[in-house]
C-alpha cells in the first residue's frame, strides 16, 4: 500500500476522532498501526507522531474523558499538519 493510501486512512481516523466516532485511545492505536506501514519515513517524523499520539492520550485524561474539548482539538490540528509532512 502506498504512503498516500495510508495517509488517507490516517486522515479518516483523525476525522472520526474530530466527529466523536472514536475515542482518543482508539485513535492513538489506529494511527500508530497505520504509521508502522509508512515507507521512507525520517526518524524525526516517526518521533513526532509518537509524541502527538502520546499527547492525544494525555489530553483524554486531562479532559476527564470527554471527546470534544480544547486539548484534543489542538492535537487534531497538529496531527493534520503532521500528515501534510509525510512523504508520498
Amino acid at each position: 500500500m502506498s504512503n498516500t493510501s495510508i495517509v488517507g486512512r490516517m486522515r479518516d481516523v483523525v476525522d472520526a476522532l474530530r466527529n466523536r466516532m472514536i475515542s482518543n485511545v482508539e485513535a492513538e492505536g489506529s494511527l500508530e498501526s497505520h504509521a508502522s506501514a509508512l515507507e521512507g519515513m525520517p526518524e524525526d517524523l516517526r518521533r513526532e507522531l509518537r509524541s502527538l499520539t502520546y499527547e492525544l492520550v494525555q489530553s483524554d485524561w486531562e479532559e476527564d474523558r470527554q471527546f470534544t474539548l480544547p486539548l484534543t482539538q489542538e492535537v487534531i490540528v497538529r496531527l493534520e499538519n503532521w500528515l501534510d509532512k509525510v512523504p508520498s
